[in-house]
């Protein structure tokens, strides 16, 4: 099993890259569950336009490799923070870009906020990123407020819930993996009602 942790900032330094490679550790942590990080900073992607699915620069050096690392996913840990109460471009414009790679995986939304928020990105993906991309959001999902200050060692049920819902994550990915490999069908059914 391989999931694909994906940290929504595109800013250096930031608290998602953070929290990213926290996730990371616990998914090893898990056992046989291998993982990589898709940064937005580390890895910036073009913004969507008409020209993309012509394989031509910059797509074929940006966009194609990372198309391929989350084909080969079974499942995603989205790490979102809230840029002034909504998801941040760089992750919608993922969900542009997508062309199957989400469809029918699971994936487990975790909000992350500076002050008391973090929860309007999980509600904003939840309405909309699902229609086309046909993500299975799982129920659980983080919210973490304060991030700044968040310290695993300091917040042990914190961390149990993040456990609890990476282990979630990977029992979706094991159940929905079979209906993927033999019910889907995007040729006939790429986008959603």
């Amino acid at each position: 099993m391989h999931i694909v942790i994906i940290a929504g900032s595109n800013r250096a330094q930031s608290q998602s890259g953070r929290i990213a490679a926290i996730i990371a550790d616990e998914l090893t942590a898990l056992g046989p569950v291998s993982h990589d990080i898709l940064d937005l900073h580390q890895t910036p992607l073009p913004f969507w336009d008409e020209t993309k699915n012509d394989d031509t620069p910059p797509w074929d050096e940006v966009w194609v490799p990372v198309r391929d690392r989350l084909a080969r996913a079974d499942g995603f840990a989205f790490v979102v923070p809230e840029w002034n109460g909504m998801a941040p471009p760089h992750v919608k414009n993922l969900f542009l870009l997508t062309n199957g790679q989400f469809a029918h995986k699971p994936a487990m939304i975790v909000g992350v906020s500076a002050g008391v928020g973090g929860a309007y990105p999980a509600a904003e993906l939840r309405m909309t990123a699902a229609k086309n991309s046909h993500i299975c959001w799982v129920p659980e999902q983080l919210i973490l407020r304060d991030v700044r200050n968040f310290d695993p060692v300091n917040e042990p049920r914190t961390m149990d819930r993040m456990r609890y819902g990476l282990k979630m994550l990977t029992a979706y990915a094991d159940a929905i993996g079979p209906i993927r490999e033999n019910l889907m069908d995007l040729e006939n059914y790429r986008n959603g009602p």
